[in-house]
C-alpha cells in the first residue's frame, strides 16, 4: 500500500471496525448516553435506593434541585428519602409514558412526582431512542431504485451496524455524559443541563424560606372531590390521562405538582379548563395536584416567563418540600 489514498483508506475502515467493537460490547453504555431520559433511566437503576422520583419537561428540570428537596423533606418529616429528578428538555407526551413504564417496574420507588403543564401534556415529537425509532420505508411516490436502496440502507444499518444505532452517543459530550452517570450519587446530574452549570456548582442558590413565605405560596390543591361542571376532552386531557392510567394499579404514589410561572403567563397555565382535567384525572384515579400556576412569581426568581431560575428553583424546592411533606406522611396513593 504505497498510495497515501490507500493507506488513508486502510486505517480508516480499521479504526471504524475497531470502534464497532467497542460500541457493540459496551452496547447498554452507548444506548444510556445516547439520549437524556435513558441517562436518567440507567441512573435510576444504579441507585436503588431512590425513593422519589420526579418526572417532566425543562420546567420541572430548572425549578426543582432534588438533592436540596430529600434535604428540606428529611427536616420536616424526619424521613431521609432520596429522589432524583429525571426532568428532562424536550419531553412530550409519548416520552413521559416511556419513562413513567420505567417508574412503575422500579421496585424501589414509593413516590412519583409528574409535572402537570401545557407542555408536559402535549404529544409533538417523537419517541426516539435506538430500537424504538421507527424504521425508515420508501415514500409511496419512491420509485426510482436509487431511492428504494438508499431508505433499505439506512434501515439495515439501523439495525445491525452499532455505530448506526447508538450514533446519538458518538459525540464529544459522551464523555460528559460518563462523567454525569458515575457522579450522579454525589452531583445533581441536571446542574450539566442547565444555565452556567459552573456558577451553580461553585454559588449555588440557597434562598431563605420562612414560615410565612411557605403559607403564602400554599397551591390550589386538587383532590377527588365533585365532577366538574365542564365536560373534558381534548388531546392534553387525553395524553394526561394515558400518563394516569399507567400508575392507576401500581404501588406508587402518584402526586402531580404544576410548577409556578410569570404573571404573563398565568392565564395559558392556569385555568378552568386545567382545572377541569385535573379535577377528571384526580376524580378517576385518585391522584392529587397541587397547581402553582396560578401564582404568578415574580421575576427575579425567573429566567424566562415560564421557567424558574437558580434563586426560584431554590425558593420552589423548599417551599415544595414543605407542602409535600404531609402528602408524604398520608396513607394516600395520590
Amino acid at each position: 500500500m504505497k498510495s497515501p489514498l490507500a493507506r488513508f483508506l486502510f486505517f480508516f475502515v480499521l479504526l471504524l471496525v475497531g470502534l464497532e467493537v467497542v460500541v457493540r460490547a459496551n452496547g447498554r453504555y452507548f444506548y444510556a448516553l445516547s439520549d437524556s431520559m435513558l441517562l436518567n433511566a440507567k441512573i435510576l437503576e444504579r441507585e436503588p435506593e431512590t425513593k422519589i422520583l420526579f418526572l417532566g419537561t425543562s420546567r420541572f428540570l430548572d425549578a426543582i434541585d432534588h438533592h436540596l428537596f430529600t434535604k428540606e423533606l428529611a427536616a420536616h418529616t424526619g424521613i431521609n428519602l432520596k429522589s432524583l429528578n429525571a426532568a428532562t428538555t424536550g419531553l412530550q407526551s409519548e416520552r413521559l409514558a416511556w419513562f413513567s413504564k420505567v417508574a412503575v417496574s422500579n421496585p424501589g420507588l414509593t413516590h412519583v412526582i409528574i409535572e402537570a403543564s401545557p407542555p408536559a401534556m402535549g404529544s409533538d415529537g417523537k419517541l426516539d431512542l435506538p430500537g424504538h425509532s421507527s424504521p425508515v420505508t420508501s415514500p409511496a411516490e419512491e420509485v426510482r431504485f436509487a431511492d428504494r436502496f438508499e431508505s433499505h440502507l439506512q434501515s439495515w444499518a439501523m439495525e445491525h451496524i452499532a455505530l448506526a444505532t447508538y450514533r446519538k452517543a458518538l459525540r464529544p459530550k459522551t464523555v460528559i455524559k460518563l462523567f454525569v452517570l458515575y457522579t450522579a450519587n454525589i452531583m445533581d446530574p441536571n446542574i450539566w443541563s442547565r444555565k452556567r452549570p459552573l456558577e451553580s456548582i461553585f454559588l449555588p442558590a440557597n434562598e431563605s424560606v420562612s414560615p410565612a413565605m411557605v403559607s403564602a405560596l400554599e397551591p390550589v390543591i386538587i383532590a377527588p372531590g365533585p365532577a366538574p361542571a365542564s365536560t373534558t376532552s381534548g388531546e392534553s386531557f387525553e395524553n394526561l390521562k394515558t400518563i394516569a392510567d399507567i400508575f392507576q394499579n401500581s404501588k406508587l404514589k402518584v402526586i402531580w405538582v404544576a410548577p409556578p410561572v410569570s404573571v404573563a403567563q398565568v392565564p395559558a397555565n392556569h385555568n378552568s379548563t386545567f382545572t377541569s382535567y385535573y379535577q377528571t384525572i384526580a376524580n378517576q384515579v385518585g391522584a392529587t395536584f397541587y397547581d402553582y400556576a396560578g401564582q404568578g412569581w415574580e421575576e427575579q426568581y425567573l429566567r424566562d416567563p415560564s421557567h424558574l431560575s437558580a434563586r426560584g428553583r431554590s425558593v420552589f424546592t423548599k417551599v415544595l418540600a414543605a407542602h409535600l411533606a404531609r402528602h408524604v406522611l398520608s396513607g394516600k396513593n395520590g
